[in-house]
């Protein structure tokens, strides 16, 4: 090992991926996180565990006020957005809105492109090197669409894909039978992005990634953050069971790296979009995760069962959770998928870290040497993670790749 040690606050899947690459150049690392990785309170453990290469279409897409408003109308949309939380949200969805203009969304779709072929590339080396091909599967991301004027509004996004060299099969109905016969024939059209990947068990994965760095010399402090200050030898981590300086800093806090931030005067607009999943008993013969475009629900085989998650609500990191809206979507996925079994037997929420351009913060904060920041995927946080800890344990390494990370540098916020 150099003699270098970089703390990271943040156990998830990014600060594991960082981790990872950092021992891979040689550099010891300290993770601190309240729990253990893998446990259910990270976001990392409830997602769809879909590697989901292809989707480059950033939040603040042309038409994206139009389908809030219509969804935030509609009592079975996924979306969720208290009134009492809309004086907090407006000035992140000016921004978001701000963001959709063409300019930006063309930057945003190809640093989502770089960071996906990048996050393919070292998730599939990842995979091979702790032996993971049983829980981390090529089995594909499938979209259906109810209509065919649903699936031609996909036109941009297939024009994106071929543009940016992603793999993917436009199905008819007879194509989406043969692929998967569980799903109800109500869909004229369908989607197969065949370079995604499928993760089994997300908690698990995450717990193995933590068990290979531990064996390899990781050091790992359980203890919750509270305050992080500058001081002349570097960063200063305190909090319930915390008191430790570190040199060299890493922020991967997810949705609450804002709040970890506030006593170096850093702010970024970060937002949370909360996201909900249930559980039920599998076999219902789903062989991949599979989105009903129109409801915008997922139903995932998981080693557990199968896992529906839904929604997205605007709520903050406070609020208490509300599975009445992914409740009301059950009706839906069983119209899709007849044969599954409906009986609830565990939920979830989870906090996505979202940023209004829909590019994640990756890179050293400006005026703060040694700081780094890496939070902010949204929906994407599972699928560019492997990429990011590539990336970022390269510039922190030997200030490598700093052009490649310029569409996610923090000081495009002023951080």
């Amino acid at each position: 090992m150099q003699d270098r040690n970089v703390t990271i606050v943040g156990g998830g899947i990014i600060g594991l991926m960082t981790a990872y690459h950092l021992m891979e150049r040689g550099i010891a690392v300290t993770i601190i996180d309240a729990v253990p990785p893998g446990d259910r309170a990270q976001t990392s453990y409830g997602n769809a565990g879909s590697i989901s290469i292809g989707n480059v279409l950033p939040l603040g897409k042309p038409g994206f006020v139009m389908d809030g408003i219509r969804m935030t109308l509609d009592p079975e949309s996924p979306l969720v957005m208290p009134v009492s939380y809309m004086p907090r949200i407006a000035p992140w969805l000016y921004k978001v809105w701000r963001a959709s203009g063409p300019a930006t969304v063309e930057t945003s779709a190809k640093a989502s492109a770089l960071l996906s072929h990048e996050s393919l590339e070292a998730w599939q080396a990842l995979v091979a090197d702790l032996k993971l091909g049983d829980l981390v599967r090529p089995d594909g991301w499938l979209k259906l669409y109810e209509t065919e004027a649903s699936f031609e509004k996909t036109a941009k996004e297939r024009a994106l894909m071929d543009r940016f060299g992603f793999g993917y099969r436009v199905l008819d109905p007879d194509a989406l039978a043969e692929l998967e016969p569980g799903i109800a024939p109500i869909y004229p059209k369908a989607i197969l992005q065949t370079q995604s990947l499928a993760i089994r068990n997300p908690g698990r994965c995450v717990s193995a990634l933590a068990s290979h760095l531990l064996a390899r010399g990781a050091a790992f402090t359980l203890g919750r953050v509270t305050h992080i200050e500058r001081t002349e030898g570097g960063y200063y981590v305190k909090g319930e069971g915390i008191d430790h300086l570190a040199r060299e800093l890493v922020i991967a806090g997810g949705a609450w790296s804002n709040r970890l931030l506030k006593g170096l005067g850093i702010s970024v607009p970060l937002e949370t979009e909360r996201g909900y999943h249930l559980m039920f008993d599998g076999g219902s013969g789903l062989s991949r995760p599979t989105v009903n475009m129109n409801r915008y629900f997922v139903l995932c085989p998981m080693e557990q069962g199968l896992r529906m998650t839904a929604c997205v609500e605007l709520a903050g990191l406070d609020a208490k959770p509300d599975y009445r809206r992914i409740r009301r979507l059950v009706a839906h996925a069983k119209r899709m998928l007849p044969g599954m079994a409906t009986d609830e037997r565990d939920q979830w929420l989870g906090f996505r870290p979202s940023m209004p351009d829909t590019r994640p913060v990756i890179g050293e904060a400006s005026g703060h040497k040694g700081l780094y920041l890496a939070f902010g995927h949204g929906h994407m946080g599972m699928t560019h993670s492997a990429g990011t800890g590539r990336l970022l344990a390269g510039l922190i390494a030997s200030g490598e790749g700093g052009d490649v990370l310029a569409p996610f540098t923090p000081s495009r916020f002023g951080a």
